[in-house]
């Protein structure tokens, strides 16, 4: 479900689009995550349900490359479940609950590709 929140922080007006928990894997490490996709930005913290949480990583959208892991063959992976993003700095497997809200999550990357999010009437 699209979630559309404006927030004025200051000059830059963010954009919430999608959020919700993952499985990283970096190497042989998986750790429990939360994904907040903004219309610039996507925020990797710490679990939201948790009355402190840390923010991990801030990936710029204009940085950063989705690859669906349908297209990877690794072994050990629910690849329906799993997208592979990386950036100049760094990358992870990010694996779903489901292959629904995988593509779920797929379909808003890729939009961002496609679409001028500035243009949004706020």
């Amino acid at each position: 479900m699209e979630t559309l929140v404006t927030e004025d922080r200051g000059e830059i007006q963010r954009t919430l689009l999608c959020q919700g928990p993952v499985q990283i894997t970096r190497g042989r490490k998986r750790k429990k995550r939360h994904l907040s996709l903004f219309n610039d930005v996507l925020v990797v913290s710490s679990n939201l349900t948790k009355k402190k949480f840390k923010i991990k990583c801030i990936i710029p959208l204009n940085y950063l490359w989705v690859m669906d892991g349908e297209d990877l063959s690794i072994e050990e992976i629910d690849t329906c479940k799993t997208l592979f993003l990386f950036w100049p700095t760094g990358n992870f497997l990010a694996t779903f609950r489901s292959k629904e809200q995988k593509d779920q999550w797929h379909y808003f990357l890729k939009r961002y590709f496609t679409c001028d999010y500035s243009l949004i009437p706020s």
